[in-house]
């Protein structure tokens, strides 16, 4: 594995290989964004993600291949079903579009030195998790756990393949940091959710906003989770307190899964790199 990772790395510092790997990049990015569609789009409504075909939701005819390219589909078509002529949700397109670009994104900070080439399919998983569990959070104030717990299991995998996510020194030693970071934040935030819920007398955390936590830390190590913590809740405060002064009340609040969201993709874009100019 790690000779098939140098001549990876070897490849890549090529003009001709960073090329290869860039419409790489954007066309695996933009095939996750249109899955991630899937998920924003069934997840909330408790529909297999696996076992049917992508169709219109307006006629349920089933979309052939060249109906379901990400982004360009969108535009050729534009925007509406080839046999019904509903139209389709601008969500598809953004989606798959801000995948791809953040996926091109990531691979340029690696490449210039932004972030570090072992953070990358974290990085990428991050950005997955953050932009679905926000959108489902704003639209259906749900964040579904087939969204979180999978990019926990992610995390735990990439920590044992680089242990520097969860700064180990082994691969066991970044799996297992991994898992024990989960369970330390779970236990956390479930008894400052109970302590805030008992004082406030409202609901402070959601089950989905702790598993997102939860994934943050698997993602981002120790130092990452509670950094994409602390981050959202300033987000959230400022945000909060904006939405007050201008005489919005609590039903107008923004969910915690944006801030979450918003904090994921900062550290996973430009986390490590702040952790080693402050370490230094």
């Amino acid at each position: 594995m790690s000779g098939f990772l140098s001549d990876l790395a070897e490849f890549y510092r090529t003009s001709d290989g960073f090329l290869f790997l860039a419409v790489a990049a954007v066309a695996i990015g933009g095939c996750f964004g249109s899955f991630l569609n899937v998920c924003i789009w069934r997840m909330p409504r408790h529909e297999s993600i696996v076992w049917r075909r992508s169709h219109c939701t307006t006629c349920d005819h089933f979309l052939a291949w060249y109906d379901n390219i990400p982004v360009f589909s969108y535009l050729i078509l534009r925007g509406h079903c080839r046999h019904c002529k509903a139209s389709f949700s601008i969500r598809y397109f953004w989606v798959e579009l801000s995948t791809a670009a953040y996926f091109l994104m990531l691979l340029l900070c690696v490449r210039y030195g932004i972030c570090p080439g072992w953070a990358l399919l974290a990085g990428w998983t991050g950005f997955l998790l953050s932009l679905g569990a926000a959108w489902t959070d704003i639209v259906h104030r749900v964040i579904p756990d087939g969204m979180t717990i999978p990019a926990m299991v992610a995390g735990v995998v990439f920590s044992s393949a680089w242990p520097q996510l969860q700064l180990a020194a082994t691969p066991t030693g970044g799996a297992v940091r991994a898992a024990l970071f989960v369970l330390i934040a779970w236990a956390l935030l479930e008894l400052f959710a109970k302590i805030a819920g008992s004082m406030l007398k409202v609901s402070a955390l959601g089950g989905g906003d702790i598993k997102f936590a939860m994934a943050s830390f698997a993602l981002c190590g120790p130092i990452g989770g509670f950094a994409v913590l602390f981050v959202a809740s300033v987000l959230g405060l400022v945000c909060e307190t904006l939405l007050m002064l201008v005489g919005h009340g609590r039903k107008d609040n923004v969910p915690f899964g944006l801030y979450l969201g918003i904090a994921l993709v900062v550290w996973c874009t430009a986390g490590w790199r702040a952790l080693g100019w402050f370490i230094g």
